[in-house]
């Protein structure tokens, strides 16, 4: 499997792998005019495979690029990776309809798209922007995993709200949108557990599309 970071104003993935790179960077090399043409390898960790951003910045190293620069940016991380037999292909896209996923569209054959969203109304209104530009990209929208949903009590285990529901009427869920996971405000190892058998389910509707 391989993870593709296109949120490129937080390229957080490879922190959350604990593989970070840690020294700034100064110089890039985006595109060659002249001489061999060599694509990068992904960095592989414990066998997963990650193009990001993040290998090319220190870990708290601002990304100071101007928009145009980081559509070039986009598409070298798209085109210039030399990924190995993969069976699935994870991109990881920053929240909103940004110019990346048009950066993307064209250049990857993408399968289908998983929405993430927390209960409030905001959340909701900015992500069926997103579900709506997928639907004029002709993505499928396989689902959508809401985040941080509730917070359980340590004593008596009853559900408490952090953020004030949206209407229904309001949400991604009334737009057909099916709703794969519901995930607490919880630590990571409670957050995996409820994700247990998502990836299963996620592969099952891919070979079905």
């Amino acid at each position: 499997m391989g993870i593709l970071d296109l949120d490129l104003y937080a390229p957080d993935i490879p922190a959350m792998l604990g593989i970070a790179h840690t020294k700034w960077s100064h110089v890039w090399t985006l595109a060659r005019t002249t001489g061999a043409h060599t694509r990068e390898s992904p960095v592989e960790h414990e066998g997963l495979f990650v193009a990001s951003t993040g290998f090319l910045l220190g870990e708290d190293q601002p990304m100071g690029f101007e928009a145009s620069t980081l559509e070039l940016l986009a598409r070298h991380l798209i085109d210039e990776v030399a990924w190995p037999a993969l069976d699935y292909l994870v991109v990881d896209l920053p929240a909103g309809t940004s110019a990346v996923q048009h950066v993307l569209a064209p250049r990857l054959k993408v399968s289908g798209a998983i929405v993430v969203v927390t209960p409030q109304r905001v959340a909701h209104l900015d992500t069926q922007k997103v579900v709506r530009l997928y639907q004029r990209l002709r993505t499928p929208v396989l689902g959508g995993v809401e985040n941080m949903a509730f917070l359980r009590c340590p004593h008596c285990g009853k559900e408490v709200e952090l953020f004030p529901p949206a209407d229904q009427a309001h949400t991604i869920w009334e737009m057909g949108v099916e709703r794969l996971a519901r995930l607490a405000f919880a630590p990571i190892e409670l957050q995996l557990a409820a994700l247990d058998g998502l990836a299963d389910q996620i592969a099952a509707k891919l070979d079905a599309s």
